[in-house]
């Protein structure tokens, strides 16, 4: 086995275990993991998985996308800036769908509102 064998087998191993991990054991994960630094865009750390070093970077999706869509963050390549200013509403609104369903209940009614948007966002594209 080459090195990029090996490299390729060493990250489906690594995501594969990723995967399988429940939101509390990821989350334990990251809190015990050792602190690198603070740089643009989050703070970074050292987490092991199967004994296997990994560089995390802490990025709180929620905040930094409603940072975006508000304009509280710097400029952004053209491409990303059109993608986040389509996208981020919708997975905004997702997110907060799939929070209120695992805190208050599980019957919260889906936002149907945005299912269209998403749907017209998803048509004008393949057109």
């Amino acid at each position: 086995m080459n090195k990029f064998q090996r490299r390729i087998k060493q990250y489906n191993t690594i995501s594969t275990t990723l995967a399988c991990l429940s939101n509390e054991r990821l989350k334990q994960i990251m809190a015990d993991a050792k602190p690198m630094h603070v740089g643009i865009g989050g703070k970074s750390a050292l987490i092991s998985i199967d004994e296997m070093p990994i560089f995390v970077k802490k990025v709180p999706l929620e905040i930094s996308l409603r940072e975006y869509i508000e304009g509280k963050r710097g400029e952004l390549a053209p491409a990303i800036a059109t993608t986040i200013k389509r996208y981020a509403p919708i997975a905004l609104a997702m997110d907060t769908f799939f929070q209120k369903i695992q805190k208050e209940s599980k019957s919260t009614p889906y936002p149907a509102i945005h299912k269209e948007q998403l749907l017209k966002i998803i048509s004008s594209e393949t057109t």
